[in-house]
């Protein structure tokens, strides 16, 4: 038997899930309400006041998933007067694994991994760490 040596490797990392476009909390929910009137009148669309939690109060104006939607909005809204403007980028947690295999005779792990994932087609590649 060859001699094989194997390590599975992980690696936490946080994935960009979208960004979150709003303007802060107002005092009350009464202003929240003449600033969202504001933006109606100017044809700004798509926002909705927060009503409860941290951001009691706030204007949100999307969640977006690509970063040249975030400038879009930006721009739109900078364009019509707003200099208030936020924006909080939202992760994930992702975990990547990766698994390092050294022998003596790499054609019998081929040969192992064909039979395995008969029809599959593998390739040889340079490893590179993340």
């Amino acid at each position: 038997k060859p001699n094989v040596l194997a390590d599975i490797q992980s690696q936490k990392t946080q994935a960009l899930v979208s960004t979150w476009v709003y303007f802060p909390p107002f005092k009350n929910r009464q202003a929240a309400r003449i600033a969202q009137e504001r933006l109606n009148q100017l044809g700004i669309r798509q926002h909705e006041i927060i009503k409860k939690g941290q951001f009691n109060n706030a204007i949100s104006l999307g969640l977006y998933r690509q970063p040249a939607s975030v400038k879009r909005r930006l721009k739109e809204l900078n364009a019509k007067g707003y200099k208030n403007i936020q924006t909080q980028k939202r992760y994930k947690s992702d975990t990547k694994y990766w698994l390092n295999v050294k022998m003596s005779n790499q054609n019998d792990l081929l040969n192992a991994f064909r039979q395995k994932f008969n029809g599959q087609a593998l390739k040889k590649v340079v490893c590179q760490l993340p």
